[in-house]
């Protein structure tokens, strides 16, 4: 990196550590610059497995007990007022994933709710968690404003990091022409296994010319394998295959 680089980044996240793809990524990330001489500002709810001799700043932000929507708006907020009391200095970069804050001229898009939206306004299919009338309810109202916080933060940013061309391709169609500085940079696992076996394992599935596959990666409950399944009920006579890899 060049000496006349900013050196100091505040990064505004709900939960930091080796729990999560977006937080193990980003923890990775935080490493490498603080290694790099980078002052590294964390304002989170929860911060672990930092390694003890790589200097960091830490804000704690009071957790809550309630629903994701509630923590989202306090995060957002108590994160906003934080902004507010430590300032930002010329030398600063601020980044944060999603839509934690509207304070960052850096934004990691892992996805997009409004397309998200989008499919769920075809009705080809249900609500991840649509068991009631209040949970269906709640689940429009969490992400009808996830939208609007989209529409809101995205236009404000320097540069948008994208975990998938696709999630580029998303945004190009959410701000149609807009110029937004953006970079793509996949979010990759770390595997013991030698990369030829693996590329021979994968080939061998391949080869089988079985129809398309759907792929389920993560922990089984917290990222949903009851909701994953009841999303794809309505499409249970068609030809492919759900692939699950998990605990």
């Amino acid at each position: 990196m060049k000496d006349c680089e900013p050196k100091t980044l505040r990064v505004f996240i709900q939960r930091l550590g080796k729990q999560g793809g977006q937080e193990v990524s980003t923890l990775e990330v935080l490493k490498r610059l603080a290694a790099k001489n980078w002052h590294i500002e964390v304002v989170c709810y929860e911060l672990r497995d930092w390694p003890i001799h790589l200097p960091m700043t830490c804000y704690l932000i009071p957790k809550i007990r309630s629903i994701q929507l509630v923590k989202n708006i306090w995060f957002l907020l108590l994160s906003a007022y934080h902004q507010r009391l430590l300032g930002k200095s010329a030398n600063m970069v601020r980044m944060t994933i999603g839509t934690c804050s509207i304070f960052a001229e850096v934004r990691v898009i892992q996805f997009l709710h409004v397309a998200f939206d989008r499919v769920l306004q075809q009705g080809l299919v249900p609500y991840p968690n649509s068991r009631t009338i209040f949970h269906k309810w709640y689940q429009k109202c969490l992400t009808r404003w996830e939208v609007f916080l989209e529409f809101l933060s995205i236009r404000r940013c320097r540069h948008l990091i994208c975990i998938a061309d696709r999630v580029k391709r998303d945004i190009f169609e959410l701000l149609p022409g807009k110029s937004l500085p953006m970079s793509v940079i996949h979010h990759t696992a770390e595997i013991d296994r030698d990369p030829v076996v693996l590329d021979s394992h994968l080939q061998h599935l391949r080869d089988q010319e079985i129809g398309p596959v759907i792929l389920f990666v993560g922990a089984l409950e917290r990222k949903g394998i009851e909701k994953a399944l009841r999303c794809l009920e309505p499409v249970k006579n068609l030809d492919w295959h759900f692939w699950v890899v998990g605990d």
